[in-house]
């Protein structure tokens, strides 16, 4: 089962939709540490719920309208995915760190 062309084709969507899904992030969480609190606070959340809405609606798709293998596809998004949230928690944290040092 390990090493089925198929299955890593799935591996491989999971993977670029995760990165998809930081790289989004990333781009509007460092256009909103130059903002307000309350515009970052309001990109930070509603962020977070528009991404779960593209991967629950991505998920949708792939299951009913594609060949790609489901079960590599939704095991190589959620473990990239936390993976990759472990990282933007990280980027978050040192930004905000290096945010309020600038203030006092």
């Amino acid at each position: 089962m390990v090493g089925r062309t198929d299955i890593v084709m799935g591996v491989v969507y999971g993977f670029l939709l995760s990165l998809l899904n930081i790289a989004s992030s990333f781009f509007s969480l460092r256009w909103a540490f130059t903002k307000s609190n309350t515009t970052f606070l309001a990109v930070v959340l509603g962020g977070m719920g528009a991404r779960a809405l593209v991967l629950c609606a991505a998920l949708f798709f792939v299951w009913k309208f594609t060949q790609i293998p489901f079960i590599g596809f939704i095991v190589s998004l959620f473990v990239f995915y936390l993976l990759l949230q472990f990282i933007e928690v990280r980027f978050i944290q040192k930004n905000l760190a290096s945010r309020k040092a600038a203030v006092s």
